[in-house]
């Protein structure tokens, strides 16, 4: 398959080096993901490989964060059954084909889904015009969407500052008042 402009430089772009976890980290990736995939992905997504979603996208099956905790979705489908961020989001791809063809009627425009937790919620990358979908923020924001609340709550960025927020332990304080529900107490709290 020919590849897409938006994939001539496979190295990643600045700042992916540093979404490494320190310290054993609360991320581990879901394997490389399949060549052709990722490109597909890439190219329907039409980002390239300097920000980190297209870096996330064209390198990896997607990413585990807290011991699968959550999910975040890569280019291709993970070695553990991760669906790709394009199978999520019902974007089709010219994967597989020779020739390489963007479906511009694919992309969803209330959001692209970029990842899913174990209680159900959904982080998404919001579209161009948020309020129109009933989500909060501003286009290009990272919202989540609350099970426990049923609403759209604004993480007041964008991917890039998502996964950053993701590798620093982000998810502790995030979730700490579910966790607290269903954690044990310590004797030394009662």
């Amino acid at each position: 398959m020919p590849q897409s402009p938006l994939c001539h430089n496979r190295c990643p772009g600045p700042g992916l080096a540093e979404l490494e976890p320190a310290d054993g980290g609360v991320v581990s990736g879901c394997g490389r993901g399949s060549s052709g995939e990722c490109e597909a992905a890439l190219l329907q997504l039409q980002v390239t490989v300097w920000p980190p979603l297209g870096a996330v996208t064209l390198n990896s099956g997607g990413l585990l964060a807290d011991q699968g905790w959550l999910r975040v979705y890569g280019g291709s489908a993970g070695s553990d059954g991760m669906p790709s961020i394009t199978d999520v989001n019902g974007i089709i791809t010219s994967s597989g084909r020779d020739d390489v063809e963007l479906f511009p009627n694919s992309f969803p425009h209330e959001g692209l889904v970029i990842a899913h937790d174990v209680l159900g919620g959904v982080f998404t990358l919001s579209c161009t015009d948020p309020a129109a979908h009933g989500q909060p923020g501003e286009p290009g924001d990272v919202v989540y969407f609350a099970p426990d609340f049923l609403y759209w709550v604004s993480l007041e960025g964008g991917y890039g500052a998502w996964l950053t927020w993701l590798t620093s332990g982000g998810l502790d304080t995030f979730y700490e008042a579910l966790w607290n529900c269903f954690l044990p107490k310590s004797p030394s709290a009662s």
